[in-house]
């Protein structure tokens, strides 16, 4: 009788939270998603303050567009630009880095990273290798 209550009150559980772990895992990209860059790196004469200013032009820009969502550069340098918008799927983070002009701009302005997120449990990291 007491092995049937540790499996049910101890093993029961912890199977619980790992298929729970494991469901939100497989929601995240596995993948990595690439941007077509060519080129070598640029943008490494931009400061930290114009990055900033430039992610929140592009933030209000992106609000316009998409609605809802927050842009902010981040890290030391301000060098990763990240953009959470809960209609974020791989396929829009896909679409995103796969226009030129857009991964263009990110590398002129010395981002080395695009994260893409909803801000809970989908999210790309996106190596703009500048």
């Amino acid at each position: 009788m007491q092995y049937s209550q540790f499996i049910r009150k101890t093993i029961m559980p912890l199977i619980l939270i790992t298929l729970a772990a494991a469901v939100l895992i497989s929601c995240n990209s596995e993948e990595p998603i690439t941007a077509s860059v060519s080129g070598a790196p640029i943008g490494q004469t931009v400061t930290v303050n114009q990055r900033a200013y430039f992610a929140k032009d592009f933030g209000d820009r992106f609000r316009a567009k998409f609605g809802e969502s927050e842009v902010w550069a981040k890290g030391m340098d301000g060098k990763t630009l990240v953009i959470k918008w809960i209609k974020v799927s791989r396929q829009f983070a896909a679409e995103f880095v796969a226009s030129e002009e857009i991964v263009k701009t990110l590398r002129e302005m010395g981002f080395k990273r695009l994260i893409l997120t909803d801000g809970s449990r989908s999210n790309w990291d996106v190596d703009l290798k500048n």
